[in-house]
């Protein structure tokens, strides 16, 4: 170790040479900012290990890379050699991943900050005659994978200001390019770049809550529950006759526009079906609980103001309410009793229904049903012969929706993964001028946009994962 001003003593290990070696940089003016080139002089497993742990003790966690990189070179001089800045810069990206795991990884962190070293020299450095140009630089860092507003953020932040070291006697400048250097450097050395930070807006989750509440269900008694419902046949002039479960029925209220209004409702094996008298629901559960339990007759008549397919549906728990969401809108309802099942029921039906797997088939609103109450055990599920023209098992079709299902969850897992990475990565990063804050906005907006849909897909197709178990 010739080369270095101190040696180490016999049996020193890294971490306390690498200590010492700052303090005695600290006080010798040509040593001053070159503990970490001093370390990468030499590739020596003792100097890369001391190099590890000195530059690991930098502080890099919620920066940015380029802050991280401007924090790093306030206290640290690059060396001149190229395979020693390779090895301080390899050091540096690991250490900047060890304190962001999240963010990015090792090789990435490795890419993009060789990168912004080549676009700060190019920049500020007079002896280059065409410094690079944004899409000189975006073209050059595309092999990071990163997306193209985050290098072109790094671009502007990294061409706006000139690196500093806190060394350095200050240069002749303009007073405005130092106010601003000034201003960057007190935020990064003191650590209250949140002011800058760009933040993110909260990802819906409450949609998992209908997963949780699914996997505590059991489906295969819900699934026997389904077969064991009161079972109606529907008659109409000019409809053909329909057979209908009566999986769960009730009053709830239901938002519309603010306001809380009564309904009554069923849930059938296909469709929620509502009606604006909520009172004649209930009365009619009792009535038929009663012709059941004494094995009667029982006719009735139903007109249904509105109809709900469930094909397209989840259910999920919000606040004090149940919220459906539809393909093209959502209803909030409060049941007056058993909002636990409710949820469950609905899901289930919706989770069949979403592979062509129905229970019966939907009811036509605008009609007034004449209905007869059926004492006979009910049929099995039947398979949408439209969406599965070769298919008449219901356990096939399932099975085979059950194959894909984990095929596409797997990913979209992934998916996910990338995507929440790269909001982490967004909600770190601190734009320093005002336009590149707002293309960074407009970015991360769409971003957190396809990750709530990822994130949805992924909720629902859980959700029809669990209730088709319950068919094969």
């Amino acid at each position: 170790m010739g080369e270095l001003p101190i040696q180490a003593y016999p049996g020193e290990s890294p971490a306390a040479y690498s200590r010492r070696l700052y303090h005695y940089t600290t006080q010798q003016s040509d040593f001053q900012g070159r503990t970490a080139a001093l370390l990468a002089s030499r590739e020596t497993p003792f100097l890369q290990a001391a190099l590890r742990v000195y530059v690991g003790r930098f502080r890099f966690r919620m920066y940015p890379i380029d802050m991280a990189l401007r924090l790093f070179l306030a206290w640290e001089r690059l060396p001149s050699e190229g395979q020693q800045v390779d090895r301080v810069l390899s050091v540096f990206a690991a250490a900047y991943v060890a304190c962001n795991p999240e963010v990015m990884s090792e090789h990435q962190a490795y890419l993009l900050v060789f990168s912004l070293v080549l676009l700060h020299t190019s920049t500020f450095n007079r002896s280059v005659r065409t410094p690079m140009s944004k899409a000189d630089y975006v073209r050059i860092a595309e092999a990071t994978e990163m997306p193209r507003p985050l290098l072109e953020y790094l671009f502007d932040n990294v061409t706006l200001v000139e690196f500093a070291h806190m060394y350095d006697v200050t240069p002749a400048k303009r007073r405005s390019s130092l106010r601003e250097q000034d201003a960057i450097y007190k935020l990064v050395i003191s650590g209250e770049l949140v002011q800058l930070r760009l933040g993110t807006e909260p990802l819906d989750t409450a949609p998992a809550s209908a997963v949780q509440h699914m996997e505590e269900c059991d489906m295969h008694a819900l699934h026997a529950s389904v077969w064991h419902a009161p079972r109606i046949a529907m008659y109409a002039p000019k409809r053909k006759p329909t057979l209908t479960y009566l999986v769960k029925m009730g009053a709830v209220l239901r938002r519309e526009r603010s306001r809380w209004h009564p309904f009554g409702v069923i849930l059938t094996g296909s469709s929620l079906l509502w009606f604006r008298d909520a009172g004649s629901i209930p009365v009619l559960e009792s009535q038929i609980t009663h012709a059941r339990a004494h094995h009667l007759d029982l006719t009735f008549a139903l007109h249904p103001d509105e109809v709900t397919p469930l094909n397209e549906a989840m259910c999920f728990e919000e606040e004090d309410a149940l919220c459906l969401n539809l393909k093209r809108r959502r209803l909030w309802l409060r049941p007056y009793s058993d909002a636990s099942a409710w949820l469950a029921s609905i899901n289930y039906v919706a989770g069949l229904a979403a592979h062509g797997l129905y229970w019966d088939d939907p009811v036509a609103t605008g009609v007034r049903w004449q209905c007869t109450l059926l004492h006979t055990v009910g049929s099995e599920l039947h398979v949408d012969a439209a969406r599965h023209p070769t298919e008449r098992v219901p356990s096939d079709v399932a099975m085979r929706a059950l194959v894909q299902g984990e095929a596409r969850r797997s990913e979209l897992a992934e998916e996910n993964a990338e995507q929440l990475r790269q909001a982490q990565h967004y909600a770190l990063l601190t734009p320093m001028q005002r336009a590149t804050r707002e293309k960074l906005e407009q970015a991360q907006h769409e971003l957190l946009h396809t990750l709530h849909v990822t994130h949805w897909e992924l909720v629902v197709l859980a959700c029809h994962q669990q209730v088709l178990t319950a068919v094969v």
